[in-house]
């Protein structure tokens, strides 16, 4: 399960600029356990005030959510606090309960409950207001996964418990899963999340805890996006494609590249195409591409 490093001391206080200050003067790199740590002893000195929070989100209400529109792209469960870009940022999470307004409007989907996932970043979460979510936590073995979806994977489940208040929690990149649950009331939380440039080519999954198997790669960056609108709009994207499918050095732009071009093709090409993305060197690409065409065939013979 994610890493317990222990409860914060109501008593031992901060403020949030001091909090910051720290972190960014920590020469160490706060996505290991020496920086999770560090982190982590921070963010209880924040737990000891109980005031930041509310003057903060006052201040964000006044200024009509101005600042968050400008660096917060998780949308409305999330505050943002600060960004250290490259390095870190500091989020709160806000969790509501299962008959809250909020989620009866939005949808459970909306907060990730029910929906088991790992991380591709390290983050120290710290449980600030309320009973906290609950989790079923469980461990995955990343260095043997390709990373398709519908890949078997070996969950081991470790424990069930919740996010109190006070609780300092580690989540280890690409090792620890959990699958939260909604909390009795409204809870609160806050991040420290290590980034560096990376990030968002690292991938992330949701798993089918009853099957044992990933179910999706929730992670895209905007340059996938773009190559798939580029193969749609002309002959030119269609040969950027075709050139980023062999040689572009991320695996997973390969093959958003081949899936780009199989979406232009024709039943027959299409194969072909997803045929020659079965010999790519990477686990990922031959695993896809053969998960695609066995889904090919199925369809075919239905």
């Amino acid at each position: 399960m994610a890493r317990d490093i222990g409860l914060a001391v109501a008593a031992d206080v901060a403020e949030l600029g001091v909090v910051i200050d720290a972190l960014n003067h920590f020469s160490g790199v706060l996505g290991t356990g020496e920086g999770a740590d560090f982190a982590g002893h921070w963010l209880g000195r924040l737990y000891g005030n109980r005031r930041f929070l509310l003057s903060h989100i006052i201040d964000v209400l006044k200024d009509r959510g101005a600042g968050q529109a400008a660096r917060n792209s998780y949308g409305a469960q999330v505050l943002m606090l600060h960004r250290q870009p490259g390095r870190y940022f500091i989020r709160v999470n806000f969790w509501p309960a299962a008959n809250d307004p909020v989620l009866l409007a939005s949808g459970a989907n909306h907060y990730a409950y029910h929906e088991p996932h790992d991380h591709n970043f390290d983050f120290v979460t710290l449980g600030y207001h309320g009973p906290g979510y609950r989790s079923r936590w469980f461990t995955y073995d990343n260095g043997s996964v390709a990373g398709y979806a519908g890949e078997d994977v070996a969950l081991h489940p470790v424990e069930e418990g919740g996010l109190s208040a006070g609780r300092l929690l580690h989540y280890r990149r690409s090792i620890d899963v959990h699958e939260q649950l909604p909390p009795d009331a409204m809870s609160v939380s806050i991040n420290v999340v290590a980034e560096d440039e990376s990030t968002p080519w690292r991938d992330q999954y949701f798993f089918d805890l009853g099957a044992e198997r990933i179910a999706a790669l929730p992670t895209i960056t905007q340059g996938e996006i773009a190559l798939r609108m580029a193969a749609i709009l002309g002959e030119d994207g269609r040969d950027l494609a075709q050139d980023f499918a062999r040689h572009h050095p991320s695996h997973r732009m390969r093959w958003q590249a081949w899936r780009a071009l199989g979406a232009q093709a024709g039943a027959e090409e299409r194969v072909g195409l997803f045929e020659r993305a079965g010999g790519d060197p990477s686990p990922l690409v031959r695993g896809a591409a053969g998960a695609m065409l066995r889904c090919m065939e199925g369809i075919t013979k239905a």
